[in-house]
């Protein structure tokens, strides 16, 4: 089921999930090892040595299935494999027109679902949010406190 759910989000090219998974289990295997008993220890290894080729199985079988685009969405490429120079996509100035949008409608915000028309209209981008706190606040502002 592991190699299931790792292979999906890595082909769905999601980034800030897979990294959150990766990190939080290295955070549990570290308080694991550091308060198990020996012979834990030593059954832990074991699993955690084969969770590791597994990973790099399903991380080859990924870039085959997707045509190594995997590869270019975690190694901040586009497309056709030239480097890009913003590794959040341009999510930063997405974030930067909502909270534009929440400044000139703080109490009931722009309305649901505008912030991609808003955006259009104030940057030329016609791009949906990524980020739904921000999203939430420029759309509904303070009224959704």
């Amino acid at each position: 089921m592991l190699a299931f759910f790792s292979f999906r989000a890595l082909a769905t090219l999601s980034r800030g999930g897979v990294f959150t998974a990766v990190f939080m289990s290295v955070f549990f295997m570290v308080s694991f090892f550091r308060y198990a008993t020996p012979s834990a220890k030593a059954k832990g290894t074991a699993k955690v040595i084969a969770i590791g080729i597994s990973a790099i199985a399903v991380w080859s079988i990924t870039l085959i299935a997707t045509n190594n685009m995997l590869y270019n969405k975690y190694t901040d490429r586009n497309a056709s494999g030239k480097k890009q120079g913003d590794i959040t996509t341009g999510r930063v100035e997405i974030a930067k027109t909502e909270f534009e949008a929440f400044e000139q409608n703080p109490i009931f915000g722009i309305g649901v679902g505008m912030g991609k028309f808003f955006r259009a209209k104030t940057e030329g981008i016609r791009a949906a949010s990524h980020n739904e706190v921000t999203r939430l606040v420029s759309e509904h502002g303070l009224w959704v406190f």
